[in-house]
């Protein structure tokens, strides 16, 4: 891993060895940058209808 100042120090001292790293960078990007991401296409499964709650037992004896 390289942080900025690692980064910093080989733009001055060695720009080579930064162009080498900017291009693997580059490389490791999607070709369009702001095209939205793009989601796992998974079949959604469809939503079971909720089932009504059953009254209570006493409310049923009560009648």
């Amino acid at each position: 891993e390289v942080d900025r100042r690692m980064l910093a120090e080989l733009a001055v001292s060695d720009a080579n060895a930064f162009a080498a790293l900017v291009k693997i960078a580059k490389d490791s990007l999607p070709a369009d940058t702001s095209a939205p991401a793009v989601e796992a296409a998974a079949p959604k499964a469809a939503k079971a209808p909720k089932a009504k709650a059953a009254k209570p037992a006493a409310d049923v004896a009560a009648k």
